[in-house]
């Protein structure tokens, strides 16, 4: 019976996710625009064209609980 009811909360638990792999998708095309057009505190450009990737790549993981 306890070995049933491990194995029950072994399976509803969801695995905590790393920030390092949390959002593939929005960090991808986030380092993208940095290797482009520079790191948005060294280059103006790139903090008015990289801004929205950096804002969607935080909303997401803000989702995981990853405050940045």
């Amino acid at each position: 019976m306890e070995a049933a009811q491990a194995q029950k909360v072994q399976t509803t638990k969801p695995e905590k996710i790393k920030p390092c792999c949390a959002c593939p998708e929005t960090k991808r095309v986030r380092d993208d625009c940095f290797l482009r057009f520079g790191p948005p505190d060294e280059s103006k450009e790139s903090t008015i064209k990289c801004a929205e990737l950096i804002a969607a790549h935080r909303a997401c993981m803000a989702q995981y609980g990853f405050h940045i």
